[in-house]
């Protein structure tokens, strides 16, 4: 389910589509049938690059718990840009195994 909501897609709707697709009867473990169809239909996609977090704050009828949250998203997207420049600028070797060389632009 990790995989097809990281894919862009909607968990439920993956599950409910698994489930409906075909009859359920005579299946011996229902929640295996159910993992086989759902690994089957998420297999080949690829993950989507995720937002920032300032996009990703939910809702809230609470205006200063929503202002606290926004302000929390801003702050781990700014962490986020400082590691990378730090990561490009320093390469350390855990950078450079898992990700590779910086590139020159």
């Amino acid at each position: 389910m990790r995989a097809a909501e990281l894919a862009g897609l909607d968990p439920g709707e993956v599950a409910h589509s698994a489930i409906e697709s075909r009859d359920l009867t005579g299946a011996r473990d229902i929640a295996s049938v159910v993992d086989a169809r759902i690994r089957h239909r998420i297999y080949a996609l690829l993950p989507q690059p995720q937002r920032p977090w300032s996009e990703r704050v939910p809702v809230l009828a609470d205006p200063e718990r929503h202002a606290y949250l926004t302000a929390i998203a801003t702050m781990m997207d700014d962490r986020k840009q400082r590691l990378g420049h730090f990561a490009a600028e320093h390469q350390p070797p855990w950078a450079v195994t898992a990700l590779g060389s910086v590139p020159g632009d």
